[in-house]
C-alpha cells in the first residue's frame, strides 16, 4: 500500500494510469491504420491483409522487460509501456491470393475505435483528478 503525504494524490506519484492510456490510444491508431489499409486493398490480388496486435497481447508479450533507471530521481512509469506492437501478415483463403476479410476488418475497426475512447476516456478524467489537486477548474 502506497502512503500518502499530506496533501499528495497516490493514484499520481506516478503517472502509469496515463501511460498506459496513452499506449493504448496509440495502439489502437495503429489497429486502426492497419485495418483502414486492408479495406482500401480488398480487391487487390495477392494482398496480405495485415493485424496489429491488440494492447493486451503486446502487453502481455513485454512483461518480462526490465525497468532501467539512470537516476534516482526516474520513476520509471514509462518503461512498462515501451513495447513494439507485433504486425502480422494474414494467409489468402481467396483464390486470387488476397488476403482481406471485410466481415473481419470491421469488426477489427470496431474495437479499435472502442478502445481509442477508453483510452481518451481515461486521460480525460486523470487529467480532471490533476486539474482539481491543483485547485484549478
Amino acid at each position: 500500500m502506497i502512503e500518502a503525504t499530506e496533501g499528495e494524490a497516490p493514484m499520481f506519484q506516478n503517472m502509469q494510469v496515463l501511460d498506459a492510456s496513452i499506449a493504448l490510444a496509440k495502439n489502437a491508431g495503429r489497429r486502426q491504420a492497419a485495418s483502414a489499409q486492408n479495406l482500401a486493398n480488398a480487391d487487390t490480388p495477392g494482398y496480405k491483409a495485415l493485424r496489429v496486435s491488440t494492447f493486451q497481447a503486446s502487453f502481455d508479450s513485454a512483461s518480462g522487460q526490465q525497468i532501467k533507471t539512470t537516476r534516482s530521481q526516474h520513476t520509471g512509469s514509462a518503461a512498462p509501456f515501451a513495447f513494439q506492437d507485433q504486425i502480422i501478415n494474414r494467409t489468402s483463403a481467396d483464390p486470387n491470393g488476397n488476403a482481406v476479410n471485410l466481415e473481419e476488418e470491421m469488426m477489427e475497426a470496431a474495437q479499435a475505435k472502442s478502445d481509442h475512447t477508453k483510452a481518451l476516456s481515461i486521460i480525460q478524467s486523470s487529467l480532471k483528478i490533476l486539474r482539481l489537486s491543483l485547485g484549478k477548474s
